[in-house]
């Protein structure tokens, strides 16, 4: 499975910008927390629950004798992240720690803070195609964003699931080089086949399982372009810092993005985007059609 090259610079990188003070909230915190309870006020969120948890651990080469913290809730597909925490539970610190992007980040930023505070930072840590299990998969587009907003799935949809597993991939490197750029796919080692890809798809829509699946897949500059035009349609209200990204000595996986919220999105789901001229250009198609008819 994916190797794990996370050390403390990335952590430092994450949490530089941010106010460490009070009680904070990581999120998918898996094998290698950001945030240590034994040094830090901090509660744990996942997609899944412990058992689950330990359960994907224990077949990940990656965790072994790693250390397993316990989470402390569910956030439960379908539901907000605020109505899965305990109401009296207040934050000083608002975390979205995406490393597995299992669920469309995008649409959390246009959640209400619980604080009333109209700022909000989130730092993301989100899967580098080029250093990952994703390598030979394709990064995703503005329209698979938009779509993802639009139908608002509360897991990963069956083509997501389909797409993960069939495309993910020992990775075989050494020294932290990239995947062989040689090696076609069809060659590459593979940790599914492409009907166990399409089981585990059809148990999830049967059954309603959650898997822990990359629903998305980016570079630094393709988060940066999609999102970009994402904020520009109104979706969200945020600024985009510049990514900071793998070097020759962090041999990072991830790369980091900080995005903060500047206020409402102009749009919001399940509101048909400017109404009015919508309604305008269906009268003048009307009368246009009604002079013809007249004229013959």
């Amino acid at each position: 499975m994916l190797t794990n090259r996370r050390n403390s610079s990335t952590g430092l990188v994450l949490t530089a910008p941010l106010e460490l003070g009070g009680t904070g909230l990581e999120i998918a915190p898996y094998f290698y927390p950001l945030l240590d309870k034994a040094k830090h006020d901090v509660r744990y969120v996942d997609c899944i629950d412990n058992d689950t948890i330990a359960k994907k651990a224990a077949e990940n080469p990656g965790a072994i004798g790693r250390k397993i913290p316990r989470i402390d809730w569910v956030w439960t597909p379908g539901k907000t992240l605020r109505s899965c925490i305990p109401a009296d539970t207040m934050f000083r610190l608002r975390r979205r720690h995406a490393r597995h992007g299992a669920r469309p980040g995008h649409g959390r930023l246009a959640q209400p803070d619980p604080r009333g505070h109209a700022r909000r930072r989130s730092p993301l840590a989100l899967p580098d195609r080029r250093y990952t299990m994703d390598y030979y998969r394709k990064e995703t587009t503005l329209g698979d964003v938009v779509g993802n907003w639009m139908h608002a799935p509360s897991r990963p949809t069956s083509a997501q699931i389909v797409d993960f597993l069939s495309q993910s991939f020992y990775d075989t490197r050494e020294g932290g080089r990239r995947f062989d750029l040689n090696q076609p796919s069809a060659t590459a080692p593979r940790h599914y086949t492409d009907e166990q890809a399409l089981e585990f798809a059809a148990n999830s829509h049967r059954d309603g399982n959650y898997l822990d699946v990359h629903c998305t897949v980016w570079t630094p500059a393709s988060f940066v372009d999609v999102m970009s035009r994402v904020v520009g349609m109104g979706f969200m209200n945020v600024e985009i810092s510049a990514p900071v990204e793998r070097t020759p000595d962090s041999e990072w996986d991830e790369f980091i993005v900080h995005l903060t919220k500047r206020g409402e999105p102009r749009i919001v789901r399940d509101r048909t985007p400017n109404p009015r001229p919508l309604s305008i250009a269906a009268r003048r198609l009307r009368n246009v059609t009604s002079r013809l008819l007249r004229t013959g």
